[in-house]
């Protein structure tokens, strides 16, 4: 297990054995390093061309780790920063397994290409991207079509020229902010992504939380964005304790295809005023169901009036039990 840097402003022997010597290009790590190590980068790469992992593979217990550090090569939470430079390639290519990114800024690809992308006809599985920043890229944020088995956590997708986060197949969102991108915002497409908690989605074009799959959505808030705060167009979702409020279209849709439980959450307030819409679909919607604009009382939220909507200790969940078929 190694460790090696990289600083694309490094004058030394760019061997990657130290800051002084670091390799000047993320693309000398993704070339080089093997499971089990880890790669420190600092400052900014302006690129021209994608940086391809396309080599060497890490495992769920011996993963490869590129971590940013700040301009002391500390970590601390500050990012190392690629610049797509608005040129017409995906940022990040992974065809690989067993990756894991922390403390990245991903920015402007040109186009209609992505900030993480990936084009594999065969799943690759395990990843983590924590403090992933992904924002101004003319297509998805992240394309993940086949990285499956993913943790994304406190990241944020931002302004981007499609979805947010597009695929995840059974993967795991947390912590993110997904926010004014041009597609929706968290969007599974066909494929069942495993859960989102804690996420805050808002002001995408489309919907917020557009399931595609079997997916379960906890303490969440999907608000502004241009059709419905959730769209479940196939198998089964749960949304429980989240609040779904003022998104053009409505607060929740399933078509016929889907099942929906609706568990302790607070919706309303959108501009057509559906609250919970299905065409034909099997829908359970089990009680403490808050519409915009009624009371909050005995259903145990911390403080409505002050727009927090995050649930009580011991708070009930529910108020009446219906059998899901």
């Amino acid at each position: 297990m190694a460790t090696y840097y990289v600083d694309p402003a490094a004058t030394g022997d760019n061997d990657g054995s130290s800051w002084a010597n670091a390799w000047t290009s993320l693309q000398t790590a993704a070339d080089r390093a093997v499971a089990g190590d880890t790669v420190y980068c600092r400052g900014t790469q302006t690129l021209a061309a994608a940086i391809d992992f396309d080599t060497n593979s890490g495992s769920a217990g011996s993963m490869i780790k590129f971590i940013g550090c700040n301009a002391a090569g500390a970590v601390d939470g500050s990012h190392f920063v690629l610049d797509g430079q608005g040129n017409n390639f995906s940022i990040l290519h992974i065809d690989v397994p067993g990756l894991h990114f922390a403390n990245l800024e991903i920015k402007n690809a040109g186009g209609s290409s992505h900030g993480i992308a990936s084009t594999s006809t065969a799943y690759r599985n395990y990843f983590i991207f924590d403090n992933v920043y992904i924002h101004n890229c003319g297509g998805e944020g992240c394309y993940a079509r086949y990285l499956r088995y993913a943790v994304y956590y406190r990241c944020r997708f931002d302004s981007n020229g499609g979805s947010g986060l597009y695929y995840g197949d059974e993967s795991l969102v947390v912590c993110c902010a997904i926010q004014n991108n041009s597609g929706s915002g968290l969007a599974t497409s066909g494929v069942p992504l495993r859960a989102a908690y804690s996420c805050v989605i808002t002001g995408n074009t489309n919907a917020g939380l557009p399931f595609g799959g079997v997916t379960f959505a906890c303490n969440c808030v999907s608000h502004d964005n241009g059709t419905y705060g959730a769209y479940s167009s196939i198998y089964a979702s749960v949304i429980m304790a989240s609040r779904i409020t003022e998104n053009v279209q409505g607060g929740i849709y399933g078509n016929s295809n889907s099942y929906i439980a609706v568990i302790g959450c607070y919706l309303g307030g959108h501009g057509s005023d559906i609250v919970l819409h299905a065409t034909n679909a099997q829908k359970v919607d089990l009680g403490e169901v808050t519409v915009y604009g009624g009371t909050d009382t005995g259903h145990g939220y911390v403080n409505a009036a002050t727009g927090d909507f995050n649930l009580a200790d011991e708070a009930s969940l529910y108020s009446e039990a219906i059998a899901l078929p």
